[in-house]
């Protein structure tokens, strides 16, 4: 089973179909685990968060609301259910500081080989998808890209570096963003942030 064919069981969940939702979540529990890890340290609260959102999921099939994918969907729903999670730790320390923190681990914990057992698969249709998407964007979208997100450089920089307007940076970058947006729609919403860790791969 690859995304499309997860996100063509969403007609058969709706109606009640318990084979589909068991098909359904067999695919999609260890992505979505590997994609908690990345936000959570716990491995049993990771593993509570994905079962709280197939539980929600499941439970509201028929209240449903999805304009896009399937797959899309439920991945924001894990989203913020990490979210809540760590809005929570305000309670210990500062939220901000955390999340921040957080982030830069996730860089690193992405190479760490527990963290990507249970979804190495999924994690290099990622990384496919994502390579194939900028590597289709034209030269000099793809090289101010890489500069803003890989790079990390302010788009006064990457003007001053090519000879170019700041505003056609700007143009440039959102080009990009809206291309990744449409060519990615399946994980835009949740992987954006960390997708220089896909191309630096």
């Amino acid at each position: 089973m690859n995304i499309a064919d997860a996100n063509q069981l969403l007609d058969p969940i709706v109606s009640g179909n318990i084979t589909a939702y068991e098909t359904f979540y067999k695919f999609m529990q260890p992505r979505l685990y590997s994609f908690c890890r990345k936000t959570i340290d716990d491995k049993e609260i990771s593993r509570d968060v994905v079962q709280d959102v197939f539980i929600s999921f499941w439970e509201n099939r028929s209240h449903l609301n999805i304009h896009g994918s399937l797959t899309s969907y439920i991945f924001q729903m894990t989203y913020f259910k990490c979210m809540d999670h760590l809005r929570r730790l305000k309670i210990e320390s500062n939220y901000q500081n955390y999340a921040a923190l957080k982030i830069k681990e996730s860089e690193l914990s992405f190479f760490d080989p527990e963290y990507n057992a249970s979804g190495s698969l999924f994690f290099k249709e990622i990384e496919t998808s994502i390579a194939t998407a900028i590597n289709s964007l034209p030269e000099q979208c793809r090289n101010i890209f890489i500069m803003s997100r890989v790079d990390e450089l302010k788009n006064k920089e990457i003007a001053e570096k090519l000879g170019l307007s700041v505003r056609t940076v700007e143009s440039q970058i959102y080009k990009a963003l809206k291309t990744l947006k449409s060519e990615l729609k399946e994980y835009y919403p949740v992987f954006i942030p960390f997708i220089g860790i896909f191309i630096c791969k």
